[in-house]
């Protein structure tokens, strides 16, 4: 379960030069996040303030663990699973945060290759909008899908489980529906195809860091702090994914390079033949 952060648009546009339906399609999101978050709102459960800590930071360090996807100008980070474990732990207050602070973090800065040195990184307003709302939006949603199933199945197990279960596949499916909508206006594209060829595969990712984050969720309840020791093999999910997108990349980029060599080879044939 990772966090996306995609830019919907070239860096050379501006929100005017946008098609208008994908410019109404931006604005529409922040009008909907204020009537959703007065809808999905509840009170801060108590807690300690070394978890909000540690929840933060974690978004901040998670949020800058990005992975190129062979989409243009697509990533992806696995802020998904704090934000999943803030849901868990606190509820929809610490979840929210999580999930703006990890958009935001992700959309203006990131990590040179094979570095640990921050770079900031200029978006344009619509762009950095569209991350943020997009995050928050899937994250409300999400949260009131939580709720009526923790008050469906209980909030012990097996009812936590389901619970979470049904937080990480709308997650998923608001998330990357949302940014395949931006891509498929933008692009003239059909949206289930963007979905389809560049997000479904990730589907996997949120229900591993969903399974990682009820593990944590179980030893919090018995060992307290102690349970964030588990927080880093989520590394191991983030770079098994980077692997395979820069191996996919990289026969992409064989597969284009062949293709112009055998092009240049029919031309001068074709030269030949007709000498």
């Amino acid at each position: 379960g990772f966090l996306f952060e995609h830019i919907p648009a070239s860096q050379k546009a501006g929100f005017h030069d946008l098609p208008l339906p994908l410019q109404a399609y931006l604005l529409a999101y922040p009008i909907l996040l204020v009537p959703l978050a007065q809808l999905a709102w509840e009170p801060v459960k108590p807690r300690a303030w070394w978890g909000w800590a540690l929840l933060l930071l974690s978004t901040v360090i998670f949020s800058t663990w990005k992975v190129e996807l062979t989409i243009r100008q697509g990533s992806m980070t696995p802020t998904f699973a704090i934000v999943c474990l803030a849901q868990l732990l606190i509820g929809l207050p610490a979840a929210t945060l999580c999930a703006g602070v990890g958009a935001v973090v992700g959309t203006l800065f990131r990590t040179p290759k094979d570095r640990w040195r921050l770079q900031f990184q200029y978006q344009r307003p619509h762009h950095f909008l569209f991350n943020l709302t997009n995050t928050l939006v899937s994250c409300l949603f999400s949260s009131v899908a939580y709720q009526e199933a923790e008050a469906l199945w209980g909030p012990e197990l097996p009812g936590k489980a389901l619970s979470v279960l049904g937080f990480a596949a709308l997650y998923f499916l608001v998330n990357t529906v949302g940014v395949s909508l931006a891509i498929s206006l933008q692009q003239g594209r059909p949206v289930f195809s963007v979905w389809r060829e560049n997000f479904l595969w990730t589907a996997p990712s949120y229900f591993a860091s969903a399974s990682v984050a009820l593990g944590i969720w179980m030893v919090d309840k018995h060992l307290g702090l102690i349970a964030f020791v588990f927080l880093p093999p989520l590394y191991l999910i983030y770079h098994s994914y980077r692997l395979y997108l820069e191996r996919l990349n990289l026969y992409k980029e064989r597969g284009r390079r062949d293709e112009e060599h055998i092009k240049e080879l029919n031309a001068i044939r074709d030269a030949l033949e007709s000498e």
